[in-house]
């Protein structure tokens, strides 16, 4: 099974239907990709780190807050 076809699977679970769970998928690992060159981290753990927050999201927790100094905040 693909990291795409897992993806899905698990927002499938978390309620999401086949079409949007394709969708979010795809984002994700675009931004999976993004995390871990702009923050010099490996893939797997910039994945653990998406997942986790979509997670919690899901069961209604509150994201940690980073402090980003970096391109692309906001001050």
């Amino acid at each position: 099974m693909s990291e795409f076809e897992q993806i899905t699977g698990l927002l499938i679970r978390l309620g999401a239907s086949e079409t949007q769970a394709k969708t979010m998928a795809a984002q994700i690992q675009r931004r999976c990709d993004q995390w871990a060159k702009e923050r010099g981290m490996s893939r797997e753990e910039a994945m653990t780190q998406l997942l986790q927050r979509i997670i919690k999201g899901r069961n209604g927790e509150a994201p940690v807050r980073e402090d980003r100094s970096g391109p692309g905040a906001s001050n």
